[in-house]
């Protein structure tokens, strides 16, 4: 943070995926002050998601700050932790919501969102922003607009300050984030939006799958498809 106190700005948090790389990249076309936070909380994807966001982070020149969780590991029984997510054979129905009991670390994000507020509070900024998405908000409660409406209020409540939360994505589904990022020309080629830590994103995961479905659905290019595993 560099002991600046002037008021204003935005802690964002930094996953190095596809919502909060565009989140970023939104974020950052407005010319908002910004320090970017990543959260090793030990899952299993970690070098790949940290070498993502430090990559978004370097694009953008915002700063990036890295906060370790360990005790998330150490209480979770999360696909996350384990290193072998589910390969759902679909987005929908069952196969989605057992893939999202599977994955889901718990209060996660209420933990990420405090942690985020206290930084920015530290750090004379008034507001942290997260990328919840319509999409995963249907499957993942902590991904949901009513969530970060609730935790908007919680934070400002919790914080001298009184930081608040912005979602700005979070009435699109995927496709909708994907085709803001090609808008805007987020490096979507930095992204790592993959459960696993591969040389490749496995194309597999959940995660991967919503994220292939929107490139494409949002006319990606070739190149940006390529980077799955066949």
């Amino acid at each position: 943070m560099n002991g600046r106190k002037d008021s204003g700005g935005c802690v964002v948090l930094l996953s190095g995926g596809l919502d909060s790389a565009v989140l970023l990249g939104l974020l950052a076309s407005r010319g908002e002050r910004l320090v970017a936070l990543f959260a090793d909380y030990g899952q299993a994807a970690l070098p790949r998601e940290l070498e993502a966001a430090r990559a978004l982070a370097e694009h953008y020149s915002v700063p990036l700050e890295v906060v370790k969780l360990p005790f998330l590991a150490a209480w979770s029984r999360s696909a996350l932790h384990a290193g072998e997510p589910p390969r759902p054979g679909s987005l929908e129905g069952e196969d989605a919501r057992r893939s999202a009991r599977s994955v889901w670390v718990p209060a996660r994000n209420a933990v990420l969102l405090s942690v985020a507020a206290a930084l920015a509070e530290s750090g004379g900024m008034k507001t942290v922003a997260f990328g919840a998405n319509a999409e995963e908000g249907a499957a993942f409660p902590d991904n949901s607009a009513a969530f970060a409406a609730a935790a908007a209020e919680f934070l400002r409540l919790g914080t001298m300050a009184g930081v608040t939360v912005e979602a700005p994505l979070a009435a699109l589904d995927k496709r909708g984030v994907a085709e803001l990022g090609l808008r805007l020309g987020v490096p979507l080629r930095l992204v790592w939006s993959c459960y696993r830590a591969g040389r490749s994103m496995c194309g597999a995961c959940e995660s991967c799958l919503r994220f292939e479905r929107a490139l494409r659905a949002a006319g990606a290019p070739p190149q940006l498809l390529a980077r799955f595993e066949r």
